[in-house]
């Protein structure tokens, strides 16, 4: 085996030259030609690279940017499917644009062209999606010291123009309730009186609900790429409130799911009843929108809705949600205006 390692000079700079097998490799070592550094890496660097040849070890980093791509997509592959298969998509976009380049070539003005491209075709909320596992990226390699800062950073990002969403008045949400049947009856149960997001509802056992602690553990989330964690990817336990135990009580199989089918499913069905009954439909998120909005009309304390709603959170927050949670009492506010039914 040859472990012998040269100190090469290209464009100013000091590189070393060795071999992997047959294979010569090239590495630089981030140092000017000058006449200090050839002494100091000949006397400290090759050295110590020379040991490491000879126990087998890499020498240096890989600095394509797919391995940091890969280091982020593995963190998401199993605790979260639909994180990971839109990230997946948003690095794909960019290899294709870019191709297997190194890390330490990206720098802000690549990273603004490559807004600028993907404006073209696709929205500004999708692109800055697809910014964050870029930038997840180069903060790994911030982190091992291979790059000194992110560009995606300092790139101009694209405005995302945020569309207001109507809430269902109190009426409304009771004619949606009562004409409802079946599965969607009770998904609209869910939505309306927890405000738990649509994945949330379809991904809950009915071993997550206890009737009598009147509390629902929230820890899982179903998606279009299977079951995954939550968006927040943190489990949350939130108050049952009485209308909507009473509901659950009038279920005969109470077994699996608690719904038991898929979103697509579920959102062709409500639209089906909006038309039906002369309502706006905009998707499920609605029902999410109303039941915060009827809370706060409610005057319920804000800091209990973010709980219900699962939102991020400020430090020693969750101390002061525990206060909340465990006085059912809290809701009642909420519980007198569900009683307006028209």
């Amino acid at each position: 085996m040859n472990f012998d390692i040269k100190i090469k000079e290209r464009n100013g700079m000091l590189y070393a030259h060795y071999y992997e097998g047959d294979k010569l490799i090239k590495r630089s070592l981030k140092l000017k030609a000058t006449k200090p550094n050839i002494a100091f890496a000949t006397r400290q660097i090759i050295p110590n690279l020379q040991v490491k040849l000879a126990k087998g070890e890499k020498l240096f980093q890989e600095i394509k940017i797919s391995v940091f791509f890969d280091k982020i997509l593995k963190r998401y592959e199993l605790t979260s499917p639909s994180t990971y298969a839109s990230y997946s998509r948003g690095l794909r976009n960019f290899l294709n644009y870019f191709g297997d380049v190194d890390i330490t070539k990206i720098s802000v003005l690549d990273i603004d062209g490559y807004i600028e491209h993907l404006h073209k075709t696709i929205s500004g909320k999708t692109i800055r999606l697809y910014l964050a596992p870029l930038s997840l990226s180069f903060n790994e390699a911030i982190r091992l010291d291979i790059i000194q800062k992110n560009p995606v950073r300092y790139a101009i990002k694209p405005k995302i123009e945020t569309v207001e969403r109507r809430a269902y008045t109190i009426i409304q949400m009771w004619r949606l309730l009562d004409s409802a049947n079946g599965r969607l009856k009770t998904f609209l149960y869910f939505g309306f009186l927890s405000g738990m997001r649509a994945g949330e509802i379809l991904g809950l056992n009915w071993s997550d609900i206890d009737l009598e602690k009147n509390t629902i553990n929230v820890s899982k989330s179903l998606g279009q790429f299977g079951m995954g964690k939550t968006k927040s990817r943190k489990d949350r336990r939130i108050p049952l409130i009485k209308k909507l135990s009473d509901y659950l009580q009038t279920c005969d199989n109470r077994n699996g799911f608690v719904i038991g089918c898929t979103r697509a499913t579920i959102t062709a069905d409500f639209k089906k009843l909006c038309n039906a009954l002369g309502f706006f439909y905009e998707g499920t998120h609605n029902l999410r929108h109303t039941f915060a909005s009827l809370m706060l009309q409610a005057r319920e304390n804000p800091l209990l809705v973010k709980e219900f709603l699962g939102h991020a959170n400020l430090s020693m927050i969750n101390t002061v949600y525990a206060h909340y949670i465990q006085d059912m009492d809290d809701c009642s506010k909420f519980g007198a205006i569900l009683e307006q039914r028209a």
